[in-house]
């Protein structure tokens, strides 16, 4: 073996194992909210030391990563009749009656000239009919 060649591999070795080092006590230093690395605040111009303690952050503010938020309850706000079926129970048929009667709102989207387009139901508007029908039944 080339001894130069076990020096190089040694040297990189322990340089990998140093960056590796590095990096683990900067992400627990991070997380005890003592350090902060360069990467955490990136508009900020010169670089920060990373041993240098991270001032408070201003009220207001949170170091917690953003989550994605629960929308499972979001309505959106167009459907096609399978979305309104689908949410509402509201089959194909009636739903077409509602809208000739103008009790719920919808859009036709076409080319101009062609025959057929695609159908989409303000789904709130269907919610409002469905409220207003059930005010009527109870007797408001």
């Amino acid at each position: 073996m080339n001894t130069t060649q076990d020096l190089e591999n040694a040297t990189a070795d322990l340089a990998r194992s140093l960056a590796r080092l590095i990096r683990l006590i900067a992400a627990q230093n991070r997380s005890d909210g003592i350090l902060a690395a360069d990467h955490d605040h990136p508009t900020q111009s010169p670089p920060r030391n990373p041993l240098t303690p991270v001032p408070p952050e201003p009220k207001g503010r949170t170091t917690d990563p953003i989550q994605i938020g629960d929308v499972s309850t979001v309505l959106p706000e167009f459907g096609r009749h399978r979305d309104v079926e689908r949410l509402f129970g509201i089959k194909r048929g009636t739903l077409y009656n509602l809208l000739a009667d103008g009790k719920v709102k919808g859009v036709l989207l076409r080319v101009r000239g062609q025959k057929s387009g695609l159908r989409l139901i303000h789904l709130e508007s269907v919610r409002s009919y469905i409220q207003h029908e059930m005010s009527m039944q109870r007797g408001g």
